[in-house]
């Protein structure tokens, strides 16, 4: 996310015009979504390791590139329209697209019956004739180029690339796939559920500030929140394999 936003500030200061700017940031998204494929399927790393090991990568090469300094350059007005424009808040717009897109091609298509059934049953699907490495490879460059285009429209947004962008949002990622009914042991979930969850966890966020909270007791309620929902996920599993 952070890096792509970095990149495609990059791409401006260079002279790129607006489509190669954008299409830089977003072949950071499918390079690293590639990477992280390859890794899990072709050399079989455990999946919370290559990406851990992914994303340290990301953020160094953030640092190494800005040394801590954001990144401002001049942008076409139809850039920040993306982040700043109104038809209905332009990135709520794109979010609603996404939204119907993807939760049409889960519940519809083959592919999203094959995402949930290698999510499930990695060997049963197998079995069953599911190519899963080509499943999970396809799914790990479409999150990553998703995490992309969430780091264009920020930087769209402020029109500033910080070093620091990105920073904690895999958390808050977390915490919407899991409030909004997604099991960590894989195969159930929905489009809508994480797009609920991370409503919630913008509520939260709100909750803390309007309640006058230390604001950084923020993520410390939000791993809680975390471990509120993982564990009602693991009770559910256990009485229903119980019954």
């Amino acid at each position: 996310m952070g890096l792509s936003s970095l990149v495609t500030a990059l791409a401006f200061e260079a002279g790129l015009p607006l489509g190669l700017a954008i299409a830089s940031g977003l072949g950071v998204g499918v390079a690293f979504g590639l990477s992280n494929g390859l890794l899990i399927t072709a050399i079989g790393l455990p999946p919370f390791i290559a990406t851990l090991g992914t994303l340290s990568i990301g953020r160094g090469l953030m640092y190494m590139i800005t040394h801590g300094v954001p990144v401002t350059p001049d942008t076409p007005k139809a850039f920040s329209f993306i982040g700043q424009g109104y038809i209905g808040p332009v990135p709520v717009v794109i979010m609603a697209l996404l939204m119907v897109v993807f939760a049409l091609m889960m519940s519809r298509t083959r592919f999203g019956r094959h995402i949930y059934a290698t999510g499930g049953n990695e060997q049963a699907a197998r079995l069953s004739g599911v190519k899963v490495n080509q499943v999970k490879l396809s799914v790990y460059v479409l999150s990553s180029v998703i995490a992309s285009i969430a780091g264009i429209i920020g930087f769209s947004r402020y029109l500033s690339a910080e070093p620091a962008s990105g920073f904690g949002a895999e958390l808050d990622v977390i915490a919407a796939a899991a409030i909004g009914g997604a099991s960590l042991a894989g195969g159930v979930g929905s489009v809508a559920g994480a797009v609920i969850g991370a409503a919630l966890v913008g509520v939260i966020a709100n909750g803390v500030v309007l309640l006058n909270i230390n604001t950084y007791a923020q993520q410390a309620i939000t791993g809680g929140v975390i471990l509120i929902a993982v564990s009602i996920d693991v009770l559910r599993n256990r009485y229903s394999g119980g019954n």
